[in-house]
């Protein structure tokens, strides 16, 4: 009898995880069909030490000065 419940828990697990799965593919519908915009998007740059979107000659000034000024 043992078995029985532990073949009964695997296939109602077994049948969870299908059905979640089946759902994460087909179920999720949006009414965008295409994939998701990428618009106002930004990476976070190690480096770009004042804060603008552009690694350039700025940043070596800011690092720079934090150097001279020792609050690193």
């Amino acid at each position: 009898m043992e078995k029985k419940a532990i073949y009964v828990v695997a296939i109602v697990a077994v049948l969870v995880a299908a059905s979640v799965g089946v759902y994460a593919v087909v179920g999720n519908k949006d009414d965008v069909d295409s994939p998701a915009s990428m618009e106002g998007a930004e990476l976070k740059v190690l480096g770009n030490a004042n804060g603008d979107r552009v690694i350039d000659s700025k940043d070596i000034d800011v690092i720079e000065k934090a150097i001279d000024d020792a609050w690193l």
